[in-house]
């Protein structure tokens, strides 16, 4: 871990990615550090606690449709991560 960590899982993901793509087709289930809305205020604004972990989204082309969305990504409903 350091700070500002970015880390996911990929799952029904191609086991390559493509040629002009650094990503395999599939979905994303994004992991970030906690403390990454603190390190990521942008013009006063801290960004969502959703963004942080359990979040779904396509990758490498692949597009999803969410229930829950924040745009095409799917947001945590629940906090549910400890420190």
């Amino acid at each position: 871990m350091e700070a500002e960590g970015n880390s996911g899982v990929f799952v029904w993901s191609h086991a390559k990615p493509g040629e002009k793509d650094p990503l395999p087709g599939g979905v994303e289930v994004q992991m970030l550090e906690l403390d990454w809305v603190n390190q990521n205020i942008r013009d006063g604004v801290k960004p969502s606690i959703a963004y942080v972990h359990g979040e779904l989204f396509g990758v490498g082309g692949v597009k999803t449709i969410p229930d829950n969305h924040r745009g095409a990504r799917s947001k945590s409903v629940e906090n549910r991560a400890t420190g």
